[in-house]
C-alpha cells in the first residue's frame, strides 16, 4: 500500500505584508528622546597630580578665569566661590573626593597634593575612596590645621570662627598659638564636633611661621654638620629636623590662609614677601650655602 503524504508549503509574504512587518519592527525601536542627556565631551588628561572637577554649580573663578567643568586644578590659584556655588573634586592619583561650597575662598589640592587652604566657606570630605595607610589629608585654616586619613568631615570657616564636625572617621585638630579650642582635639565620628575661635591675626600667625622656619633651618644644617657633643646621633638629628619641618609647614600654611584674608592689598603684599622667605628657610635641608628646595609650599 502506498501512503502519500502531502506537505503544505508556507505562504510567501506579499509586498503588503512585508511592508506592514517592517513598520511594526520600526515602531518597536524607541526613537531617541529629546531629553536624553548629551554625550559629555572628552576632557583633557591630567599632566601631573591635581584635582579633577567632577561637578560645578554656580560661580567659581580664579585669577585666570572661571573654573572649567571637567578640568584639572593643580593647586596654584586661589578660587573665589560665589553664594550657593559648589565645587566637587577628585584627586587624579588617590581618587579621594571633596566638595567646597561658597560663598568663600579656597586653594584646593595645593601644588597637586592632598592639601587645601580654606579662608572662608565650607569644605566637605568623603570617606572610603582613596584612603590608604599612612596617607593624610591636611586642611589649613587661619586658626590651625585639620587632618584626617579616612573620614567624612565638614569644616565651616568664617572670620573669627572655624567649626569642624566628623560624621564618620577620625580627624585631628591642631590650633595655632592664641586660638581657643572648644571640643576634643581628636574627633572620632558620630557627629563629634569642635570649634576654633580667635581674633583675626595674620601678623601673629606669620611670626609663628618665621620662628618655626628658623628652627627647621637650624636643625637641617645640624644634620649635615659634624655631630656636636650633645647633638645625638645622625638619626636623632634627622628625626628632629623632620618634626621641625612638619611644624613649620603647618604654621606657615595657617599664616598663608590668614594673609589671604587680609583686605589691605599693600599690607598683604608685605606679609606675603615675609612668608616667601620663611618658606625658603624651612625647606633648606642641605649644608650651609646650598639653595632651598623649589616649592610653592604654604
Amino acid at each position: 500500500m502506498v501512503v502519500a503524504v502531502a506537505c503544505e508549503q508556507a505562504p510567501q509574504p506579499t509586498a503588503a505584508t512585508a511592508s506592514a512587518s517592517a513598520s511594526v519592527s520600526a515602531a518597536a525601536v524607541p526613537a531617541p528622546s529629546a531629553s536624553t542627556a548629551p554625550v559629555r565631551p572628552r576632557v583633557a588628561p591630567a599632566t601631573q597630580p591635581g584635582c579633577r572637577v567632577l561637578s560645578l554649580k554656580g560661580e567659581v573663578k580664579g585669577p585666570s578665569g572661571p573654573v572649567p567643568n571637567g578640568g584639572v586644578l593643580y593647586g596654584t590659584e586661589w578660587l573665589e566661590l560665589g553664594k550657593g556655588s559648589e565645587l566637587s573634586l577628585r584627586h587624579t592619583v588617590s581618587t579621594r573626593e571633596l566638595t567646597v561650597k561658597g560663598p568663600g575662598k579656597a586653594l584646593p589640592c595645593l601644588d597637586g597634593d592632598e592639601e587645601v587652604l580654606l579662608v572662608e566657606g565650607t569644605l566637605e570630605t568623603g570617606a572610603g575612596a582613596g584612603a590608604r595607610p599612612g596617607a593624610e589629608v591636611v586642611i589649613y585654616t587661619s586658626f590651625g590645621t585639620v587632618s584626617y586619613g579616612d573620614a567624612q568631615i565638614a569644616i565651616r570657616a568664617s572670620k573669627g570662627r572655624i567649626e569642624i564636625a566628623s560624621s564618620k572617621g577620625e580627624a585631628w585638630i591642631r590650633p595655632t598659638r592664641g586660638v581657643t579650642r572648644k571640643g576634643p582635639e581628636k574627633l572620632v565620628g558620630g557627629n563629634d564636633k569642635a570649634t576654633l575661635t580667635a581674633a583675626v591675626r595674620p601678623e601673629a600667625a606669620l611670626q609663628d611661621c618665621e620662628r618655626a622656619a628658623g628652627e627647621a633651618e637650624s636643625l637641617g644644617r645640624a644634620v649635615f654638620s659634624p655631630a656636636p657633643a650633645d647633638g645625638g646621633t645622625l638619626g636623632d638629628r634627622a628625626a628632629a629636623h623632620l618634626v621641625a619641618r612638619k611644624t613649620a609647614r603647618a604654621a606657615c600654611g595657617s599664616a598663608r590662609v590668614g594673609i589671604a584674608g587680609e583686605a589691605d592689598a599693600e599690607k598683604r603684599k608685605g606679609l606675603e614677601d615675609r612668608l616667601a622667605k620663611a618658606n625658603q628657610q624651612w625647606q633648606a635641608v642641605g649644608p650651609p650655602g646650598s639653595p632651598a628646595a623649589k616649592s610653592s609650599a604654604p
